[in-house]
């Protein structure tokens, strides 16, 4: 009985679970997806050759280690990028700098859920909707931020200015938790 035992653990190891599911997304397309978002992310700030291999080694990083640290190594080349070319951050408006926030954001949140993919495995798309649904509110309240920054920063007209400081009391008063009382 005990060596009819291991040959079932044996066999058993060898199967394997076969789910089908309608549209699921193929794992290692999930698991490509962070190095993919490097690149999109910081291929118009790279126009050298030495920038332009960190930003492939910052994506294969990304790709190998999905959920480690690509996101701030993309933070950190897309700000060195702007530093050696010699201007500053707003200098072609807002639009450069919230595509940059945005795309450090969806390389860290597309390795959040890349880190738990398996390169075979399948993904229900529900799932990865759920994920991007999460993604939304903070994406606002950043994207909100990069405006009033740039607001601030002179880089708008007078009326921008004050709907920008209108802006940033509402996010606070949003943000910020209400001071609560104690009940009577």
């Amino acid at each position: 009985m005990i060596e009819r035992l291991r040959l079932d653990r044996a066999s058993a190891r060898t199967q394997r679970l076969a789910v089908d599911l309608p549209g699921a997304v193929p794992g290692w397309l999930v698991r490509m997806a962070p190095g993919l978002l490097v690149l999109a992310a910081g291929s118009p700030a790279e126009a050298s050759l030495a920038g332009a291999v960190v930003l492939l080694a910052v994506a294969v990083a990304a790709v190998l280690r999905p959920g480690t640290f690509a996101a701030a190594l993309l933070a950190v080349v897309l700000a060195v990028a702007t530093l050696v070319q010699g201007s500053v951050a707003f200098a072609h408006g807002a639009l450069p700098v919230a595509l940059a926030v945005l795309g450090v954001h969806l390389v860290l949140a597309s390795g959040a859920v890349a880190r738990h993919v398996a390169w075979r495995g399948q993904v229900d798309p529900r799932v990865l909707g759920e994920a991007a649904l999460g993604l939304v509110p903070v994406q606002v309240a950043t994207q909100l931020l990069v405006i009033l920054a740039w607001v601030a920063s002179g880089g708008a007209s007078p009326v921008w200015r004050t709907a920008g400081v209108v802006a940033l009391v509402g996010l606070g008063l949003l943000v910020l938790p209400a001071r609560r009382l104690p009940p009577r």
